[in-house]
């Protein structure tokens, strides 16, 4: 009994205990939770020191949380910042943060209290915020979190799903390559301007999930740029493979792979599309394929996509001739020029009544020959004659009437140097005019611009390489008092003149001592004008331009004392041919004393300037007289290379008969004046029969003989010529008979007759022409004779008699 009551005393003492305990534990949590109302500060200094004891327990942990621990942030943070020096510095062009972040403008450019999600994980703050949550190294909290996640969004670090709240030296570091990156000041520390950045930048339009037109527009500059292959008209929305082209652009051009079309990736893209020196794309195959139908640059159809140097200076030669700055980058004002002038209405295919007006007005300005009414298309015989107007007044020769060409053509229509125009001024004009030579104005000549003032027009400007337009345009005006200026005419003094003396005695011009004196007097300009005269120049008086050409163009012939060359040796043949000196059958190519004074001695027979040089006046009458006096003989040895002819007792033909005809020519050129000798072959070489026949009407032969020897089974024999059967004339029926019965009395042997055939060279030529047999090959009496060298050079020496006495050539 006793032992339960004591059992029973212990049991409530235990229950006792207990529920006093429990009330202490219920004290205690009403006293904390007193102090969390009263006293915030407390708090979290407790949870201060209470962290800082979990630290000092487990650091390890607390670093876990960190991304693999803040430590792991530095490699991926260095990374970013070498990335960012190798970057091209970034004028980075930033949209108003209001308009891109729709913020109301009273709220003085803070981001809204709310913001819509992409991907689950932007966070927008607002000012409060930053004010009184610091950004900046050591800090801790929420903010801290959506922080780094913004900064991962934007290819900044390299944090975990879930970071830390931590705000360590990975965190500062990744914040100043973001602020590096988009142009701020580094700081580490997250102030307004930055989260308004990265505000901007996270919710950037050009995103995945996007749509709108902006997103075409970016499409088609990365097609432009070589990124992508969308078609011409891609869709509104940003989906992967946009966000993965994204990526591949900023990879190429060493900006942070993000996949969103940030400020700085949107600034690249612009920059990119502007056409300068070094840039690459679509938009540089079309800018070269508008330069060349503009008329610039000579690229292929299919030009390279780069910007190189000669594009750079192929767009400063547009931009000069369209009046822009000749920058040689493809600004907008410079684009807008080209596509202008590359889809102007004046070009091929285009139709209409101004077609009309540019045909009308091209033929008042003497192109093309269009009739009264043309049609309104403009053609390729239109292109022509806008490519003739350019070529004339020096403009880009394109085929398209475009601005330049317009202007020019309105100028001149406007000119008041043209028909039907009246006033001092066209006095003047028919003053300088016959000042120049050109014309027969009276001293004071009428006002009016008639007929005959456009014909004197267009003479000048044909003197001098001018359109012959008939207006006195801006080039003629000034061409007129170049000429009217130049220090080369009356009452002038200077070096020049002395060295305008000189140069005339040396044309044979005048009689001027070895040092004549600096002024051109009266004698000066009667000189002059004798040269002007001799060169079928405009006699002024005056060594104008063209005179000063044509005497240094003389000056400098090829043939005068010194000067050596094949044209030398063809020079000193035409000489000998027309019985001016006595150069051998083969002379040197040396023009000596002697060349000098042989051409001088024929310049004073035909009362020519006698300078001994061969100006083209000379060579126009050397040539002249070679045509009247010399007779040109064209002889032709049959057969030749792998054509042996007639063959007999170990003899060829083809060999026999050239070296007949060698000692022919040599016999007439070394004998007689007057003649001159080609052959179709001189050494063994086939020819076809018809190149022959061309040869010889190339040359203009007087006539042509063919020599051959017969063959006919070791049977025939004697002597036999040849006219063409249907082409006969009655010279070269006399010529045959004169010829034949020369050289048949001197040989002796059988004549076999004066025969007629269609022999190919007969036939093909377009003089007289003679088919000599001399003996047959394979008759052993007459091989033997032509077997031997002498009767060889006794055939010749007769021929060359027989051609000399049908054509009366005079001995030497």
């Amino acid at each position: 009994m006793r032992t339960k009551v004591s059992k029973v005393i212990l049991i409530l003492s235990f229950l006792f205990i207990f529920n006093f305990i429990a009330n202490q534990i219920v004290i205690a949590e009403n006293i904390d939770l007193e102090l969390e109302r009263s006293s915030t500060d407390e708090e979290v200094s407790d949870n201060i020191n209470q962290s800082e004891q979990d630290q000092d327990q487990d650091k390890d942990q607390l670093v876990a949380k960190e991304v693999d621990s803040e430590d792991s942030q530095d490699e991926m943070t260095e990374k970013n910042e070498e990335k960012l020096k190798e970057s091209d510095e970034h004028d980075s062009y930033k949209e108003e943060f209001q308009v891109d972040n729709q913020l109301d403008q009273s709220s003085e450019g803070l981001a809204p209290e709310k913001s819509e999600e992409i991907d689950g994980e932007v966070i927008n703050f607002n000012k409060t915020i930053i004010e009184s949550v610091p950004f900046e190294q050591g800090t801790k909290g929420d903010h801290v979190v959506k922080l780094k996640k913004n900064l991962t969004k934007l290819g900044i670090g390299n944090y975990p799903l879930n970071p830390s709240d931590f705000y360590g030296d990975s965190t500062t570091k990744n914040v100043m390559v973001f602020q590096r990156y988009y142009g701020l000041d580094v700081t580490g520390v997250v102030d307004q301007q930055t989260l308004s950045t990265i505000e901007t930048n996270v919710n950037s339009r050009y995103q995945v999930g996007q749509r709108g037109d902006h997103i075409v527009q970016l499409k088609k500059n990365l097609t432009v740029l070589g990124i992508g292959n969308y078609p011409s008209n891609p869709s509104i929305t940003y989906g992967d493979s946009t966000a993965r082209n994204v990526i591949r652009f900023q990879q190429s051009n060493g900006l942070i792979e993000n996949g969103i079309a940030d400020e700085v990736t949107l600034a690249k893209i612009e920059d990119m599309l502007i056409l300068r020196l070094g840039t690459s794309g679509l938009h540089v195959v079309n800018l070269k394929q508008n330069l060349s139908k503009l008329g610039i640059g000579n690229y292929p159809n299919n030009p390279s996509d780069f910007f190189g140097d000669s594009t750079k200076n192929n767009l400063k030669r547009l931009q000069t001739y369209y009046g822009l700055a000749a920058t040689g980058i493809a600004d907008n004002e410079t684009l807008a020029v080209i596509n202008r002038n590359v889809n102007s209405d004046y070009q091929i295919g285009r139709k209409g009544v101004h077609v009309v007006e540019l045909k009308n007005n091209l033929t008042t300005l003497g192109i093309g020959n269009y009739p009264a009414n043309p049609s309104g298309t403009y053609g390729d015989s239109t292109a022509r004659n806008v490519i003739h107007f350019q070529n004339s007044f020096g403009l880009t020769q394109n085929g398209i009437a475009d601005e330049v060409t317009l202007a020019k053509i309105e100028k001149l229509l406007q000119s008041p140097y043209r028909i039907g125009q009246r006033g001092s001024h066209i006095v003047e004009l028919k003053q300088n005019l016959t000042k120049l030579g050109i014309g027969n104005y009276p001293s004071n000549p009428s006002n009016f611009y008639g007929d005959s003032t456009v014909n004197n027009v267009r003479r000048f400007q044909l003197y001098y390489g001018v359109h012959p337009s008939g207006i006195a345009d801006d080039i003629t005006l000034n061409k007129i008092n170049d000429a009217l200026q130049s220090p080369y005419q009356i009452g002038q003094r200077g070096s020049h003149v002395v060295e305008l003396k000189k140069n005339l005695t040396k044309l044979g011009v005048g009689n001027y001592p070895s040092n004549p004196s600096n002024f051109y007097g009266d004698s000066t300009a009667n000189n002059v004008r004798a040269l002007q005269r001799y060169y079928g120049l405009n006699v002024n008086g005056i060594a104008d331009e063209v005179t000063l050409a044509k005497i240094r163009e003389t000056l400098q012939s090829a043939y005068q004392l010194g000067k050596r060359g094949q044209h030398v040796v063809d020079l000193k043949k035409r000489l000998t041919r027309i019985g001016i000196g006595n150069y051998p059958l083969n002379p040197s190519n040396f023009y000596g004393d002697s060349t000098v004074n042989n051409v001088k001695r024929f310049q004073g027979a035909y009362n020519l300037n006698a300078s001994g040089i061969v100006d083209e006046v000379t060579l126009q009458k050397i040539d002249e007289v070679y045509r009247s006096r010399v007779v040109k003989i064209f002889l032709d040895p049959g057969h030749g290379g792998r054509d042996p002819g007639g063959h007999g007792f170990g003899v060829n033909e083809k060999n026999i008969v050239l070296d007949i005809a060698l000692k022919t020519s040599d016999y007439l050129l070394r004998n007689y004046s007057g003649v001159d000798v080609q052959l179709s072959r001189v050494d063994d070489t086939f020819i076809e029969l018809e190149d022959r026949a061309k040869l010889a009407n190339n040359w203009r032969a007087d006539y042509f003989v063919s020599i051959h020897t017969n063959a006919w089974i070791g049977k025939g024999e004697g002597f036999e010529s040849f006219i063409h059967t249907t082409r006969v004339t009655k010279e070269a029926q006399v010529r045959q008979k004169e010829i034949h019965d020369y050289l048949i009395s001197r040989i002796g042997i059988v004549d076999r007759g004066k025969k007629q055939a269609n022999f190919s060279v007969l036939r093909n030529t377009n003089m007289p022409a003679l088919l000599i047999e001399y003996m047959f090959i394979d008759n052993y009496d007459e091989n033997k004779k032509l077997r031997d060298q002498s009767y060889r050079s006794f055939l010749a020496r007769i021929t060359a008699e027989a051609i000399a006495n049908s054509f009366n050539l005079p001995k030497k």
